[in-house]
């Protein structure tokens, strides 16, 4: 399985959401540690599910679990009806009282942005490990750190298995508000519908924009007007939080760039640049402090960094379309991403003028 996260959705009291890797269905044929114990511990998670319709018969289950267990139904019945791939998704529930759902580790050069990745099969390179055990977790940052990586690591608190299994609902992702809630399953379901191997940067800003945009509906839907007003003001903080994000890998870019500089001086230049930005440069967030308390190092500007997307981007080319219904949208997007060595390139194509447009001719059968 494999894992990936994506913080801006998520309590601030909690740690981001994840994406479980597939690894139970190659681990046999692995030698891989890490893997068979990611496998192990997986599989003896798994197997303690139990359905859901059977959890809200379940006098021992709290009320607000099962309040919560309904409305996610709800909120899968919503994406099926917007095209979102559903089908064997968050019908079992598992009973976990953790505050997320497993461990999550990035890793990055100290002197540069570019992160240490990983090859996992069905999703290719990703530039993060999960871990069910958070000792495991971090004894691994551990070693990395010593060999002088700078490590980022944090919590997950949902996944998807892209459709290849049957994804439960685990305790933890009911800790978040509604609209959190919403975005949640959104974000995951889109990962679902409509992934593309070795281009995690562009399958989390899909996955942030479609989430967005159907939590947005949805709200509006069930006429929730205050949820909806406080959803939107986190947006502000949020797009406060991409601009800081964005001139912070800016700086450190320019600082990395810089040749005259011995490692130990652009070492300490490192510093000062991180000190600047998370006391005079911090942002004056509203409801959600998105720079926290955590200390920022280059894994962790990268991480965020993979959910910092560009939203007028993809809302321009889904306002392309003649049909603005999401499942259409992903649908045209994955013809075009078949085409294309760069899906964000793909992107852009669905703006291209209908002129340009070339069919295949068709032949007799």
């Amino acid at each position: 399985m494999c894992w990936h996260w994506n913080p801006y959705r998520a309590s601030p009291k909690r740690a981001p959401r994840a994406l479980l890797w597939l690894l139970v269905l190659f681990c046999p044929f692995w030698a891989s540690c890490y893997s068979v114990r990611v496998a192990v511990e997986y599989t003896k998670s798994y197997v303690s599910r139990q359905p859901v319709e059977k959890v809200l018969q379940d006098p021992t289950i709290a009320e607000p679990t099962k309040a919560k267990l309904r409305s996610v139904d709800k909120i899968i019945a919503y994406a099926q009806e917007q095209g979102l791939h559903t089908k064997g998704a968050y019908r079992y529930f598992i009973a976990d009282k953790k505050d997320v759902v497993s461990y999550l580790l990035e890793v990055a050069y100290a002197d540069r942005l570019e992160a240490v990745t990983w090859w996992f099969p069905i999703v290719g390179s990703v530039p993060y490990k999960g871990f069910f055990s958070k000792a495991l977790r971090d004894e691994a940052a551990s070693e990395y750190q010593k060999e002088g990586y700078d490590v980022y690591t944090t919590g997950v608190g949902a996944f998807s298995s892209l459709g290849w299994l049957e994804d439960p609902i685990y305790e933890p992702m009911l800790h978040d508000s509604f609209s959190s809630l919403c975005n949640l399953f959104f974000h995951e379901l889109t990962h679902r519908t409509l992934w593309v191997p070795d281009q995690v940067p562009f399958n989390e800003a899909l996955a942030t924009y479609v989430g967005d945009v159907l939590t947005r509906q949805y709200l509006s839907s069930l006429h929730m007007e205050k949820e909806k007003t406080e959803y939107l003001q986190e947006g502000d903080d949020q797009r406060l939080f991409f601009t800081w994000l964005s001139r912070l890998n800016e700086r450190l870019k320019a600082l990395y760039a810089t040749p005259e500089l011995s490692p130990e001086k652009r070492l300490a230049e490192k510093k000062k640049v991180f000190d600047l930005f998370v006391s005079k440069e911090k942002p004056p967030f509203k409801l959600i402090d998105f720079v926290g308390k955590k200390e920022w190092n280059n894994a962790r500007v990268l991480a965020n960094h993979l959910y910092s997307p560009d939203l007028e981007r993809f809302s321009r080319a889904h306002h392309c379309l003649s049909d603005p219904h999401v499942g259409f949208f992903l649908n045209a997007l994955s013809q075009e991403v078949k085409k294309s060595t760069d899906p964000f390139e793909a992107l852009d194509l669905l703006c291209r003028p209908k002129t340009e447009v070339t069919h295949e001719p068709k032949h007799p059968t």
